[in-house]
């Protein structure tokens, strides 16, 4: 091969985009849907009483769902999205953060709270919100970022 043909050969290289819209999208919804089991498992585990049958359906169902989010991502996206995965830590690590905040003051509001005092709707669920947005927002970065 001589000088022109691998310069050819490269600028053919440099024009095929190896993450389509598609692989993006995949990975936008993975993404965004392990933060809303995220949010969702800590809302549900608050609602359900510990140690009563519905608390394991709710650790099963869970597992289950992210088990299946994970091998749904692994079987339909073909390539990774540049900067995809490194998005995706930072969304994890903000929902991470967020969790352990939200359940330290779920607990701190139960303790304070008189005996058997269950907690009001809206905190619940500005909570699971809360916990859920850093991987929401990675998924809305994942899907809108070119390239």
């Amino acid at each position: 091969m001589n000088p022109q043909q691998a310069n050819d050969r490269l600028r053919d290289a440099q024009r095929v985009r190896l993450a389509s819209g598609r692989d993006r999208t995949v990975h936008a919804v993975a993404t965004a849907g392990f933060g809303v089991l995220v949010g969702a498992f800590v809302v549900m585990d608050r609602i359900v009483e510990a140690g009563s049958p519905a608390n394991g359906v709710i650790v099963g169902g869970y597992v289950v769902l992210l088990l299946a989010l994970a091998a749904w991502q692994a079987r339909t996206a073909r390539t990774t999205p540049r900067h995809s995965r490194r998005i995706g830590h930072f969304g994890l690590a903000g929902t991470v953060v967020l969790m352990l905040a939200g359940i330290m003051t779920l607990n701190w509001r139960q303790s304070a709270a008189p005996a058997g005092t269950a907690e009001h709707w809206w905190v619940l669920l500005l909570v699971g919100v809360a916990i859920a947005f850093p991987m929401l927002l990675a998924g809305h970065l994942i899907h809108r970022r070119k390239g």
